[in-house]
């Protein structure tokens, strides 16, 4: 990205992935076990907002079982788990950067 920051790749990279978070944020908004009533003011800075540790622990435990999940991707045939997809495409997008690939090929999920 073309916004002369650090962070921009990190968050290019995250995009493609992001569909796991968004699922399994609405399951557990769904399943109740995250409310509005889990987040406040955080008492250090009451313009940022502060999510309850219960929520937190209910949100890291969903996001370690679903990168734990194993899928089929579509142009592979080989079964893996989202986490590892993840460690495939960072390698694949530091390889390009590189100039070790012609191309970069974003992860691209599909039922």
């Amino acid at each position: 990205s073309p916004q002369g920051n650090k962070m921009a790749l990190a968050w290019d990279l995250q995009e493609e992935f992001r569909f796991i978070v968004d699922r399994m944020v609405l399951a557990l908004i769904r399943r109740s076990e995250i409310k509005p009533s889990d987040f406040g003011p955080d008492p250090a800075d009451p313009a940022r907002c502060k999510m309850e540790r219960q929520a937190v622990r209910a949100f890291v435990g969903a996001f370690e079982s679903r990168m734990l999940e194993s899928f089929t991707p579509k142009d592979d045939g080989a079964a893996r788990t989202y986490r590892q997809q993840m460690d495939d495409q960072a390698w694949a997008l530091r390889e390009w950067v590189q100039g070790k690939r012609e191309a970069y090929l974003p992860f691209r999920w599909a039922r």
